[in-house]
Parts: structure tokens; C-alpha cells; sequence
């Protein structure tokens, strides 16, 4: 059987070859060549590189080290296992190989053992600053967040004058999404030594991962100031661009990280994505293929080039883009989803039908798949294959107050009647019917309709949710109550009943009522943000700041992007006289877009 090679391969191997005849390449730079395609996630051709240098010197443990990270990349556990473990072996002194151990053993899930492999790269080098970031992670996954925190407060202790140390302490926040106290120890790292560009590169970033564009390019001014030739600042300083659509800054930085670093992918896809956005399909497709010239046996670039052609109803080059990296990698999920849209914009259902299938088998917990199949099935003529996944699809949704979930039971109401009982067939033509009133208009005719759906199926919640939901549209907010409470009653993790139930009480200014119909909406589902930013409002109407300060803190903890929750803490800070922390939180809610907040930024922010 002849093994086929893409084409970089060919040339990896010949060059390769060439190399070795010569003899002109050294262990060392055989070791470089190894890390830049490491770098662009070329794991095999790493692999091979880093190969030939241990031809050249079978004792190398940084060969070892680095090979194991590539081996890592391609989640192959046990050869990357295997040559940390060699370089230890042969150097008990090399950092970067107990490094290594320890990202495979938290790949792995062994947290307890891949924090004694980051404290022994720690007890030989306490300034080997990724060990102590990587063991606060692996201690957070292992459910240990106060000794997370210790061992970034105690950095600080240790070494207070070392900028790394405040890094340190920024990443355990930014992984608990604790912003504000993020950004503070960010700032203690500029403060701490001002020329380090490091820290200013992760301010600069953080603050346009935040949604604060326009300080992360005040950062990034400062970094190119310092360091003219550095391609990533470049880059960096576009995404935040990108985000305020300044799409001619995004090209210029882009094109200037390009001429330092010919090889920097993610400016080639970046000005692929706003070429795109200006319509110039030439240079968009150039810009790709160039990416992917550079990391062939990554998705994202071939993604996003099939998106162009696709976008513009190219259908037969997008699917011919999407089979480029299917060949290399046959389970690339988001390739198989494209390629399947594609089959079946051009009327290759049974094609279609296949990707869903090789998709079920990679995920078969997803019930979007099923869906996607049974719409390609029924348009197949493959009916009664259809009915069975839309079935199966709808069962496995989770809410049932989804969009998703409404998809399917509509798409069976009207494809698959056979299913239903004759109950079920009369509610869903009152469903019919009564959306057909609502979006007249007619919403006291829409009520009358959901009550003889409740009257033929009693022990739905779902029903009486939406039954309740139009009664507060027209105020009648008792009777709305009633409703909340029985739809509760049957489904007690009906969070979104909780917190209708608890507006109608706010509005009806019982307060009290409010704050247990939003506490029981947190015990239904506590990452849900709404909840504690409601019960926060009912604190502010009840003038108790702390309360209300206590929870709209942990609603920006679970949404760092909710603008509104922001906007809150501005003005209950304003209130208090806490001004550094209005205007902190008013500038973020401004970030985030939220309009109200750059007048308040103007009052109460002036110097």
C-alpha cells in the first residue's frame, strides 16, 4: 500500500533528506526547526525534527522535553509521557521536561501528580514562572481554589519585586473570573517594572479580552514604543482594532506583523476575515491559503475560507475547500458540519446524511445532529427515518423552553402526526392557533387559548409558563403569580418561572416574595447571571446597598460580559462615594456597550 503525503509533508521529508546527506544541519537547529512547526501545531513534522536531532544525540533531554510537548499537541499521552520521563531520566535537572510532565499528567486528569511535577520545576527553578501558573490551574480543576490562591499570594510574598509574580496572581483571577482584581494585580506588574513588556502585553490583551478596545490600544502603542519589531503586538493591536471595525488600522497592523514574521498565521487570517468583510474575495482567499500554507492540518483557516465562498453561494468551492481538510483530518468536527451544509445546499442529501451520521458517532449526545439529519432525511424521502431522529433529537434536549426544543416538536406536529396522540394533535393545533392570535395581537384570545390546552394536558409547566409570561405582558400580575407557582410546583428547576415569578412580585412591590423567587431560581440553576442581578434590584429598592453590591458582583462573576450588572455597580459605588470603583465599573459597561454609561463616565468620572 502506498502511503500518500500532503504536499508540506513531501517537502518536510525531502528537506529532511537533503539535510541529512549534506550533514550541514546541527542537533540545535534540527531542535529551532522542530519548535517553530511545534509553533504553528505541525505536531508530526515536530515530531520528525526533533527525531533527527536525537539521531544526532540520543542524550539530549531537551529533545526529549520538546518532543514531548509536540506528542502532547496531538494528545497522544503515552509517547509524550515516555519522553518527559527520558529527558528526567537523563537530565533530573531539566525544568522544561518536569514542565511538560506536569501539562500531560492535567491533560490527563492526574491533578495531584502533575502538581508535584510543577512544585519539583519549581524547587529547581523558583523563577520558572509557567509552573506556578499551570499547578494554580491544575489545583482549580482538582476543586482546591483557596490553595490557588495561596500560592499566588504567596508568590507576591516570596518575590514582590518580580513582575512575573503579579502575573501569576492576575492569571488565578482571570481564571475565576474575578476582573476587577485581575486588572489590579496587572497594573501591579506594569507599576512593579514598567519596561516589562511582558506585563504590558498581558494587560493589553486582557483588557481587549474584557471588552476595553480602546485601553488595550493605548497598551499596545506603549509596546510597540518599546519593542518596534515585535510582530505580536502588531497582530494584537488589530484584534482590539477589529473589535471597534476599524478595519483599515486592522490591515496596516496586520500587513506589519507579516513583514516581521512571514510565518504569523493568525495575521493571515486575520486579514483574510476583513478582506472578506470588504467584499475583495481575491485577497481574502489569498490570505487564507497562505494561512493554511502554514499550518495545513489545522481547521480553522480551511473554516473560514469555505465560510467565504459559502457566504457568496459558492457552495461548489466551499465544499471543495471543506474536503482539503476532511483528507488530512477525517473527524474535524466543525469541517464534517460545513461540508454537510454544503452537500446539501447542492442537493446532495444522501452526502449530507452521511456527515451527520460520522458526526452522531463522534458526538452521540448531540441532538442537534439528529435534527440536522432527519431535515436532510425528510427531504431524501426518507421519512419514517426522519420522524425516528427528529424524535430522538427533541427527547434529548434539555429545556424545553428552548428554540431547539420548539424545532422539533414542530417539525414532528407537521411531518410525523403518526406520533402524537389525539390529546396531544388537539393541543398542538390550540398551540398553532393561539400564535397565530398572539402575533395579531390579540393577546387575552392567546390566554383563552392556553387555557384549554391546560385543561387537556393539567401537569404541564412549560404551559403554564407561557400562560403566566402573557399575563404579565398585560399587567395582570397576580394571576401571573398563580401561574409561575404551578409551573414550579410541577418542575422545581424551572428557573426561568423562578425569576418571572420573582418580577411580577417586584412589581407588585413585594419584595420579600421577590428575593425567595429569585434565591430558589439560583438553587435551580446558580451560573444563570439574570438571577442575581434581579435580586440585586430588589435590594436596591429596598436601599440595602451591601446586599445589592453581594450580588451583582457574583452576576459579573458569572458573566463578565453583562453590561447592565456593570452599569449597577457604577451607580451604587457613585452612591456610596466609592468613586474608583464607579468609574472602574461605568468604564466597563461603557466597554461592553452599554449607552447610559458614558454620560455617567462624564459626571462622575472627571477629574
Amino acid at each position: 500500500m502506498i502511503k500518500k503525503y500532503g504536499l508540506n509533508s513531501l517537502l518536510l521529508l525531502f528537506l529532511l533528506s537533503g539535510i541529512t546527506c549534506t550533514a550541514q544541519t546541527t542537533k540545535e537547529e534540527f531542535i529551532q526547526l522542530g519548535l517553530k512547526q511545534d509553533r504553528n501545531h505541525n505536531y508530526d513534522e515536530a515530531i520528525a525534527l526533533f527525531g533527527k536531532a536525537l539521531e544526532i544525540d540520543p542524550s539530549s533531554a531537551i529533545a526529549y522535553a520538546h518532543r514531548s510537548e509536540s506528542y502532547l499537541g496531538k494528545k497522544d499521552f503515552t509517547n509524550a509521557l515516555t519522553d518527559a520521563n527520558k529527558a528526567i531520566e537523563i537530565d533530573p535537572k531539566n525544568v522544561i521536561a518536569h514542565h511538560h510532565k506536569g501539562l500531560i499528567l492535567k491533560e490527563q486528569g492526574k491533578y495531584d501528580e502533575a502538581i508535584a511535577a510543577y512544585n519539583k520545576a519549581i524547587s529547581l527553578d523558583k523563577n520558572y514562572f509557567y509552573s506556578y501558573a499551570d499547578k494554580i490551574h491544575a489545583l482549580l480543576a482538582a476543586k482546591r481554589p483557596a490553595e490557588a490562591k495561596m500560592t499566588a499570594e504567596n508568590l507576591k510574598k516570596e518575590l514582590p519585586k518580580e513582575s512575573q509574580s503579579y502575573i501569576v496572581a492576575f492569571i488565578y483571577y482571570a481564571w475565576t473570573n474575578d476582573t476587577q482584581n485581575a486588572l489590579k494585580e496587572l497594573d501591579n506588574a506594569v507599576n512593579t517594572n514598567p519596561k516589562d513588556d511582558e506585563a504590558l502585553d498581558h494587560r493589553a490583551r486582557y483588557k481587549d479580552e474584557i471588552g476595553d478596545n480602546k485601553g488595550a490600544i493605548a497598551d499596545f502603542n506603549k509596546l510597540i514604543a518599546l519593542k518596534p519589531d515585535k510582530a505580536a503586538y502588531y497582530y494584537n493591536r488589530s484584534s482590539a482594532n477589529y473589535d471597534l471595525k476599524n478595519y483599515d488600522a486592522v490591515i496596516a497592523d496586520c500587513k506589519k506583523a507579516v513583514s516581521l514574521d512571514d510565518n504569523y498565521y493568525e495575521a493571515y487570517t486575520m486579514l483574510g476575515n476583513v478582506y472578506d468583510i470588504y467584499g475583495d474575495t481575491k485577497q481574502s482567499v489569498a490570505n487564507y491559503e497562505r494561512a493554511i500554507s502554514i499550518r495545513p492540518n489545522q481547521e480553522f483557516a480551511y473554516n473560514e475560507l469555505g465560510k467565504t465562498y459559502f457566504a457568496k453561494d459558492d457552495y461548489t468551492n466551499a465544499l471543495n475547500v471543506f474536503n482539503r481538510i476532511l483528507e488530512r483530518n477525517p473527524n474535524t468536527v466543525s469541517s464534517l458540519e460545513y461540508h454537510a451544509g454544503c452537500c446539501s445546499k447542492l442537493g446532495y442529501h444522501n452526502r449530507a446524511i452521511e456527515d451527520y451520521t460520522k458526526l452522531i458517532s463522534l458526538f452521540p449526545d448531540s441532538f442537534e445532529n439528529y435534527m440536522n439529519r432527519a431535515n436532510e432525511e425528510l427531504v431524501a424521502g426518507k421519512k419514517t427515518e426522519a420522524c425516528t431522529d427528529m424524535n430522538k433529537g427533541a427527547k434529548m434536549v434539555k429545556k424545553r423552553l428552548s428554540e431547539e426544543y420548539l424545532y422539533a416538536h414542530t417539525f414532528l406536529y407537521k411531518n410525523c402526526r403518526e406520533l402524537f396522540s389525539a390529546k396531544m394533535l388537539k393541543v398542538n393545533d390550540l398551540y398553532e392557533e393561539s400564535y397565530n392570535l398572539y402575533t395579531a395581537g390579540k393577546v387575552d384570545q392567546t390566554i383563552k387559548k392556553y387555557d384549554e390546552m391546560i385543561k387537556i394536558i393539567p401537569d404541564s409547566a412549560y404551559l403554564y409558563y407561557n400562560r403566566g409570561k402573557f399575563k404579565q405582558e398585560l399587567n395582570q400580575h397576580e394571576a401571573a403569580i398563580l401561574d409561575y407557582k404551578k409551573a414550579v410546583q410541577l418542575d422545581k428547576k424551572n428557573v426561568e418561572s423562578w425569576v418571572a415569578m420573582g418580577i411580577s412580585y417586584m412589581y407588585i412591590r413585594k419584595f420579600d416574595d421577590a428575593i425567595k423567587s429569585f434565591l430558589e431560581a439560583i438553587k435551580a440553576d446558580e451560573n444563570y447571571a439574570m438571577s442575581y442581578n434581579n435580586i440585586a434590584q430588589v435590594y436596591r429598592e429596598k436601599k440595602d446597598n451591601a446586599n445589592a453590591l453581594k450580588y451583582l458582583e457574583i452576576a459579573v462573576q458569572k458573566d463578565p460580559l453583562y453590561k447592565v450588572a456593570y452599569f449597577s455597580l457604577g451607580e451604587i459605588y457613585a452612591d456610596i462615594g466609592n468613586k474608583e470603583k464607579a468609574c472602574y465599573n461605568f468604564k466597563r459597561a461603557e466597554a461592553l456597550g452599554e449607552p447610559k454609561a458614558r454620560i455617567k463616565i462624564l459626571s462622575e468620572c472627571s477629574e
